[in-house]
């Protein structure tokens, strides 16, 4: 490894760990603020709208990314961002109106969006096509471990004391991560996009199945992930606590799945791997009609977990070889609005599919999704192989 590829190798590690730090502070305010809200509105919906507001920014900066060129190094940009979100949740220890508050988390989901965005393309920078697998499986390791640790520290605090101790621990950990940031390379420039706006897909049968996939893997995981709820509380009268016990089963097996793609084998056949994937998500979900019981189920998840989190972890590594330093976080930014607007949209559709055709159908129609989503990937595929050759 010569001097460049060390001090990059240097700058990931920085950047996964300011990362980590910095979605932690993310995942307790996401989680302590909902908690917080809904105790004093006692209003689901109002409760509701924090997540929503995360995606609010996305949709209406996503196709403005390419014009935003701030001409400065990523180690300033980075740690003036997280510095700024600190700043952001200390202000909210003195804010008790829910107007106020969603306003700030406004604020605060679009400074994180600005961050996320460039965070992408300095990873594209720092890495070449060999080890982006390796970094970026990293990178999705490390934040779905965060997605388990955050609430669950976020309900402690809440329970022990008060969400004003959840503002100044995100307020520590952003402040961290943007001193850690200091220590990245010091003469990496951000990149000039090369449009001003992001194109239209076309949503052609051989084309943009790293953005068509995404959408319906999310969607059809966010709608099976409620409609287990619905499952485990109605159908096996198990508590919500075990909802929360199976979901983190399932998180753990979405650890393992982000690492998979390291393995030799996968790495080589990632493409026709993600299709068995994909079947084997469906086809485990199709279980259900079986009536499984909460151990059994628990087992389901945990692999579906697996197929599903390397399945993305793919299609993440696919966008990043895909795309040039100059394109990439427009499209990152597409990449990302497309998973959260369509896990937002997942959640009513899990009711009112429940409703229709309650909850045993409902997974079952799940699963078939997973399958013929497989399918269209197997002839995609084939599709582009063949063009390939022919060409």
């Amino acid at each position: 490894m010569n001097t460049t590829q060390d001090m990059y190798e240097k700058d990931f590690k920085i950047l996964l760990i300011s990362d980590i730090i910095s979605s932690f502070g993310s995942s307790l305010t996401a989680t302590a603020l909902t908690i917080y809200i809904f105790s004093i509105s006692n209003n689901l919906l109002t409760a509701s709208l924090f997540p929503f507001f995360t995606v609010l920014p996305k949709v209406v900066l996503t196709p403005f990314v390419g014009k935003f060129n701030f001409g400065v190094s990523y180690r300033k940009y980075f740690s003036t961002f997280e510095m700024i979100l600190g700043l952001i949740m200390l202000n909210l220890i003195w804010i008790n109106s829910i107007p106020l508050l969603l306003i700030f988390y406004i604020v605060f989901s679009t400074v994180f969006f600005f961050l996320e965005i460039y965070r992408a393309e300095f990873l594209k920078v720092i890495c070449n096509d060999d080890n982006i697998h390796r970094r970026q499986s990293l990178s999705r390791t490390f934040n779905t471990a965060v997605t388990v640790v955050g609430p669950v520290t976020a309900g402690i605090i809440l329970e022990k004391t008060n969400v004003n101790f959840v503002y100044i621990t995100d307020f520590i950990t952003y402040i961290i991560a943007g001193i850690l940031i200091l220590f990245i390379s010091k003469d990496l420039k951000m990149k000039k996009s090369k449009h001003s706006k992001i194109k239209k897909i076309k949503f052609k049968f051989e084309n943009n199945y790293i953005f068509i996939g995404s959408v319906f893997i999310t969607f059809l995981g966010g709608t099976t992930s409620l409609l287990t709820l619905s499952y485990i509380i109605y159908f096996l009268n198990q508590s919500s606590a075990s909802y929360g016990m199976i979901m983190t089963n399932m998180s753990m097996g979405s650890v393992l799945g982000s690492l998979a793609i390291n393995i030799p084998f996968f790495k080589k056949h990632k493409n026709s791997t993600t299709s068995i994937a994909i079947l084997f998500s469906g086809l485990i979900i199709l279980s259900v009609i079986f009536k499984p019981g909460y151990i059994l189920l628990n087992f389901i998840l945990f692999i579906s977990g697996i197929f599903s989190s390397y399945t993305m972890t793919v299609l993440a590594i696919a966008l990043y070889i895909k795309y040039s330093v100059e394109e990439i976080k427009e499209k990152y930014a597409l990449f990302s609005l497309l998973i959260d607007s369509s896990t937002a949209v997942s959640k009513p559709f899990a009711g009112v599919i429940e409703k229709y055709f309650g909850v045993i159908t409902s997974l079952i129609i799940m699963g078939t999704g997973f399958v013929l989503l497989s399918v269209y990937k197997m002839l995609n595929s084939l599709i582009l192989n063949i063009k390939k050759n022919a060409a």
